[in-house]
């Protein structure tokens, strides 16, 4: 773990610098937990400092974007063994709620070809209304 503190850096002219190496050194490596807290902190040291704030964003929208694939791999694994007629059955429904969720997913993934595949087997109202209310474009 890092343990950030203002007090016991010692600044000089290169220190914005030696925190952008080491930074870059920990994305290199998938350090990416280490290299987020050192971009946060850096950046609050030197808010003007245009590779601080780009590589806190950065990282942080990779995250997101694994996070994004990781539920929608979960998801998709849960829906596959999900015995679809028992489903039915005590939800007087078939599964297509959770083909909204799966195209939402494949959208924030940036799949948008099998997004359309899934949208076009979907034609309960219901689900189709759900779909425009997370306000992804079509």
């Amino acid at each position: 773990t890092i343990n950030l503190e203002k007090d016991n850096i010692n600044f000089g002219n290169y220190t914005r610098m030696l925190f952008q190496k080491l930074i870059v050194h920990m994305m290199i490596f998938e350090n990416k937990d280490s290299a987020y807290k050192i971009a946060d902190f850096s950046h609050k040291l030197y808010p003007q400092d245009l590779y601080l704030m780009f590589y806190m964003y950065f990282i942080r929208i990779r995250k997101l974007k694994e996070e994004i694939h990781g539920t929608l791999r979960e998801m998709l694994g849960s829906y596959i063994i999900l015995d679809k007629e028992k489903s039915y059955d005590y939800n007087f429904r078939d599964t297509q709620l959770l083909e909204i969720l799966l195209a939402e997913l494949n959208t924030l993934d940036g799949n948008i070809e099998m997004r359309e595949k899934i949208l076009t087997t979907i034609d309960d109202s219901e689900a189709l209304r759900l779909w425009e209310t997370l306000g992804t474009e079509v």
